[in-house]
């Protein structure tokens, strides 16, 4: 029976906190990552570390831009858009009512289409107007 050499516990919180990752490659891979730390003038820690990160940041990007696409492809398939009667420009409608809806609240007054540069600044208090944006 072999026993094991007694850990003081500073060394195994130590190795608790840091575990071990090894792994085989090929000597071709094997002599790539060495000459790849030489150049860098890096350990195999931090050249892990930085891969990581990157790899991270990588794929929060990715999400963002698949976020921001389907936000645009959205509002290009589903928004209301309406011309401003003042300035003729494009607006789109950022509200919840319903087209129907919104033709009545035009109806009985208390929709306009204007967009925030000719709306007067005491008309900008409505909520309606807070809910234009302009078409990018």
């Amino acid at each position: 029976m072999v026993k094991r050499a007694h850990a003081p516990p500073s060394k195994r919180r130590y190795d608790e906190k840091h575990p071990v990752v090894s792994f085989r490659v090929s000597r071709k891979n094997y002599d790539l990552l060495k000459g790849t730390l030489t150049k860098q003038n890096k350990s195999i820690g931090q050249f892990f570390r930085e891969a990581l990160g990157v790899e991270m940041r990588n794929h929060k990007e990715a999400f963002r831009r698949g976020e921001r696409k389907g936000l645009e492809e959205g509002l290009q398939r589903y928004a209301i858009v309406t011309l401003c009667i003042a300035c003729g420009e494009a607006i789109v409608i950022e509200d919840e009512k319903t087209q129907t809806e919104l033709e009545e609240a035009v109806q009985r007054g208390e929709f306009y289409n204007l967009c925030m540069d000719c709306a007067p600044p005491d008309f900008a208090a409505g909520w309606e107007i807070r809910r234009h944006r302009r078409v990018p």
